[in-house]
């Protein structure tokens, strides 16, 4: 009975801190490797401060890059999809944006990418609730 209550105390602990840390992408776009930070996780109603970091391909931080975040709701065909945008600004060694994300559900999530004339992208998806 004992190692019962043990194992479900465990889990439980385990589940909370799950839900506890941030919700995290890593991706690579052409040269650069795009590390994403939610701090809601998941990613809910309303704002969610978003942290990027932006490696070049030895890793190390880029800096001066200018970066758009897109994310838009997926709909059925018939409708027209719902777009909105942000600016990421930089911040320390990284780059931070707000989604405003206004209702619940799976939103594709773009990273617009501009650095020493190039431009590449990242895309991701999250599910809001």
């Amino acid at each position: 009975m004992k190692r019962i209550i043990l194992i479900l105390t465990v889990l439980f602990l385990s589940v909370g801190l799950a839900y506890g840390m941030d919700y995290e992408v890593m991706k690579k776009s052409g040269d650069y490797t795009v590390q994403v930070k939610i701090d809601r996780n998941p990613p809910a109603v309303g704002d969610n401060n978003m942290m990027i970091w932006l490696k070049d391909a030895a890793g190390n931080d880029v800096k001066g890059a200018t970066m758009t975040v897109d994310y838009s709701k997926p709909t059925k065909f018939w409708k027209s999809a719902k777009k909105y945008n942000s600016w990421a600004q930089p911040h320390e060694n990284n780059y931070h944006a707000i989604l405003a994300v206004p209702t619940q559900g799976p939103w594709d999530v773009t990273i617009n990418i501009h650095h020493r004339g190039k431009s590449v992208s990242t895309e991701f998806r999250i599910d809001v609730k």
